[in-house]
């Protein structure tokens, strides 16, 4: 498991890069806590309960091997019981508002979507390729 950009494929860490720029211009303090994952890491990852998935976009995607997946933690909520999340963005700290909306207004999908809302996970999702002329 890793804390690196490195292990993010090239549009993935567009995108980030994006996001952590418009975060730090808004004032919004982010901690990466995750990045790439091995297949090993994420039996364990499951096995804690902290996934709920054995198709994590975390682990190596194609074509490039590469992780399409980032968690984020807001840097004041880290002393914060659950982080200051607490189920939904309306009743928890308002710094995970702003970087779910942050993540989502350059292109990446938000974990506040899963069946187990994950509000710092965010991954860019395969989608059909544009063919330009």
């Amino acid at each position: 498991m890793g804390k690196d950009l490195n292990e993010l494929d090239t549009e993935t860490r567009l995108k980030v890069d994006q996001l952590l720029a418009l975060a730090a211009e808004s004032g919004l303090d982010l901690v990466i806590e995750d990045t790439g994952r091995t297949p090993e890491e994420q039996v364990g990852k499951v096995a804690l309960g902290v996934s709920w998935t054995m198709n994590s976009m975390h682990l190596p995607q194609p074509p490039e091997g590469k992780s399409r997946a980032i968690d984020l933690v807001p840097r004041a909520c880290l002393s914060l019981k659950y982080w200051g999340w607490n189920g939904k963005v309306i009743n928890s700290d308002w710094r995970w508002g702003k970087l779910i909306e942050l993540a989502e207004s350059v292109g990446l999908h938000s974990g506040v979507h899963f069946a187990h809302p994950d509000p710092g996970h965010c991954e860019l999702r395969p989608g059909p390729k544009v063919m330009t002329a």
